[in-house]
C-alpha cells in the first residue's frame, strides 16, 4: 500500500480510536491498515480520544492487539488530560466521580484518588 498522495504533505496525524480506528471492540481493518502505512511512510500518529474509560497503557496494549505499535508519549485521552492538569496544579488528591481510566492516571500522577466504587 503507497502514501496517498493528499497526504504525502502531512508530518503529523492525530487519530481519534472509537469510531475510527475501531468500533467497540471491533476493528476497522481499512483504517488500521492506512495508520499501519503512515507508520511505515515515517509519518507521527497520535492517538487523541475523549474516552476516559481507559488509560494510556490499556490504549496502547488495545492499539498494540490491533497490531499498532505507538509509544505511551503518543497516546493522549482525556484521563491523561486530566492527571496532568491535575498534576500541573499540585493537587495531592482528588475525589474522582469517572471512569478507571481516570483512577488510573491520576494514580501514575502521583495524586491520591478518593473515589466510592
Amino acid at each position: 500500500m503507497k502514501l496517498r498522495r493528499q497526504f504525502e504533505s502531512y508530518r503529523v496525524f492525530l487519530l481519534d480510536g472509537d469510531g475510527v480506528l475501531w468500533r467497540g471492540e471491533q476493528p476497522i481493518s481499512s483504517a488500521l491498515r492506512a495508520v499501519r502505512e503512515l507508520i511505515r511512510a515515517g509519518r507521527i500518529v497520535v492517538l487523541v480520544t475523549n474516552n476516559s474509560t481507559k488509560s494510556r497503557d490499556s490504549y496502547r496494549a488495545k492499539l498494540l492487539r490491533l497490531g499498532i505499535d505507538l509509544p505511551l508519549a503518543r497516546i493522549y485521552s482525556s484521563s491523561y488530560g486530566a492527571a496532568r492538569y491535575a498534576a500541573e496544579m499540585r493537587f495531592s488528591e482528588a475525589y474522582v466521580v469517572g471512569e478507571k481510566g481516570l483512577l488510573k492516571e491520576l494514580e501514575l500522577a502521583g495524586i491520591k484518588v478518593l473515589w466510592l466504587g
